[in-house]
């Protein structure tokens, strides 16, 4: 075992009291974001060097892969966790907006992100992990207006929710132009689900997994709503790991073998499969 992975046993003070005393030495008094954010960082890092620990990586809300109060803290939370932990690293997860958790992370401000798609454009900020799972995009509808066939989508309605990269997705775009109607913008994902209900859109794009937990947790509808297969498009989830930081290779490449330890012990497609068929 070498010494990162050791739990190391120095009789100094906690990182907390380490980083309120520069603080108040240099740079309580700011009072501003930027103060605090380097306050969070320089917890994390004194917390590395005394407990060989790595914590903190942004996460959000998006149900059943994550959720502050879901168990084990959803699919996605899960199988990070159980990864980093068969490599000896114990994390953390700040559940921030999506977008803020990200650019903080970009800023090497959190060791990572997860649950986020590896685009192009990204990896000029950020080290990929290897794939966690897979999202599948699909389109939601009601059983009183069916939709046979996503070339058949001319007179529907689309909703699309506040907050997705739906520009990265020309298999969506292209398919709202064919509709001849421009998109109704909804608050989240559930509102879009209520949306379809309420007959204000025809059409919604979402995870299968995330619309299959959302209505779960809803009041049966009168009409019911369906899922159109195959879905419109298919993408990998993976952990990002800021540029900005020195510890994101070693960290990356700890993700990566502990990924491939729960995929050859099988216990990854077990947690997937079990994921998939939970209600």
């Amino acid at each position: 075992m070498t010494l990162a992975h050791r739990q190391l046993n120095f009789n100094w003070p906690d990182s907390q009291s380490i980083v309120f005393v520069w603080l108040v030495l240099f740079g309580w008094h700011r009072e501003n974001d930027a103060a605090l954010l380097l306050a969070g960082s320089l917890t994390g890092f004194v917390h590395d060097a005394l407990c060989g620990q790595y914590r903190s990586l942004a996460n959000g809300e998006w149900p059943p892969y994550a959720g502050e109060t879901l168990p084990e803290g959803g699919i996605g939370t899960h199988i990070v966790r159980a990864a980093l932990a068969a490599e000896g690293i114990t994390v953390e997860f700040d559940y921030l907006s999506w977008k803020r958790g990200l650019e903080i992370a970009k800023r090497g401000l959190l060791v990572g992100a997860i649950l986020w798609v590896p685009l192009p454009e990204r990896e000029a900020d950020f080290l990929f992990s290897d794939p966690i799972m897979n999202t599948d995009f699909v389109l939601l509808y009601r059983q009183n207006k069916p939709l046979n066939s996503v070339k058949q989508v001319k007179g529907f309605q689309f909703g699309m929710a506040n907050g997705y990269s739906y520009e990265k997705m020309p298999e969506l775009t292209s398919l709202v132009r064919e509709s001849g109607k421009p998109s109704v913008v909804v608050a989240d994902d559930e509102s879009g689900i209520k949306a379809v209900i309420q007959e204000r859109i025809d059409l919604f794009p979402i995870d299968r997994q995330v619309g299959r937990w959302l209505l779960s947790n809803m009041p049966a509808p009168n009409v019911p709503v369906l899922v159109n297969e195959p879905p419109i498009r298919v993408d990998q989830l993976v952990v990002l790991f800021p540029r900005t930081s020195a510890r994101s290779k070693w960290l990356q490449e700890r993700m990566n073998a502990g990924l491939a330890n729960l995929r050859a012990s099988g216990q990854l497609t077990n947690w997937l499969q079990e994921a998939a068929h939970s209600p």
